[in-house]
Parts: C-alpha cells; sequence; structure tokens
C-alpha cells in the first residue's frame, strides 16, 4: 500500500487519476466531518467545502512540500475554507434580510400612500364647492410643483 506522499508525488508527476481517486478515498470523510463541524451542521455547506477542498488539492499539489503531512493540510484547509464559506453564507443571508425588510418598508409606505389618496378623494367627493375641490386636486395629485 503506498502512503499519501507517493500518492500525491505520482499525482503530480502523472496527472494519475487513480492515484487522486485513492487521495479523496482515504481522506473524505476527515474532511467532510471537519467542514460540517465549522459548518454548524449544514449539511449542503459540508459538502461543498468538501468539494472546494479536494479542488483546491488538485490545484495546489504542485506547490505543496515533499514531506507534507496530507491529512493535517486538509483539515487545516478544510476548517479555513468551511469558516470563509460560513462567513460568506452569513452575509448573504444577512443581505437578503436587509433587502426584504426594505421591500417590506416600502410595500407599506405605498400602502399608506395608497391610503391617503384615497382618503383624500373621499373627502374630496363630498366637498362642497368645486373651486376647492379643483385646489385640493392640483395640490395633491398632480407633480407639478408651480401648482402647489
Amino acid at each position: 500500500m503506498t502512503d499519501d506522499g507517493q500518492l500525491l508525488q505520482q499525482y503530480t508527476r502523472e496527472r494519475s487519476e487513480s492515484a487522486f481517486g485513492e487521495l479523496v478515498t482515504r481522506h473524505i470523510d476527515l474532511v467532510y466531518s471537519a467542514a460540517l463541524r465549522v459548518a454548524s451542521g449544514d449539511r449542503h455547506l459540508a459538502e461543498d467545502v468538501t468539494q472546494m477542498v479536494f479542488m483546491d488539492l488538485a490545484r495546489k499539489a504542485r506547490g505543496l512540500p515533499r514531506d507534507v503531512l496530507l491529512a493535517g493540510w486538509l483539515h487545516r484547509h478544510t476548517c479555513y475554507t468551511a469558516a470563509k464559506a460560513v462567513r460568506t453564507e452569513r452575509r448573504r443571508k444577512t443581505r437578503e434580510r436587509i433587502a426584504m425588510e426594505m421591500r417590506s418598508a416600502s410595500m407599506l409606505a405605498s400602502i399608506k400612500a395608497n391610503s391617503l389618496r384615497t382618503s383624500i378623494r373621499l373627502r374630496l367627493t363630498f366637498t362642497k364647492t368645486s373651486r376647492l375641490r379643483k385646489r385640493a386636486y392640483l395640490k395633491w395629485f398632480t407633480t407639478d410643483p408651480t401648482t402647489n
């Protein structure tokens, strides 16, 4: 049985998919469980982090030292990657919450404005003189600043 260092060297020299597959098979449980802990049990995020870590390993394999303890590197890299993913997810949720609050506030303001217009229209309907009615319509329902 070959050790992790030999498999990593075989992957970097020959781009051997079987060597990389063996590394993934050996360490996927370690990476997934570390990601799951950092992600506070979010399985989907842990799966995404696991994929990112192994993609990073494939990309950075050439730059790793020959005597690297692969399990240690994977664990450390998983923790960093998962923490970054958790921060990103938290920021996204905060932005979505703020957007929803802004949308709700905007809708509430629109409802209040429509309610005010309806109330004014009802009052104008029952206003006795046409001159007052015309003045009020010009004031409340036109956008021309010269009529105010």
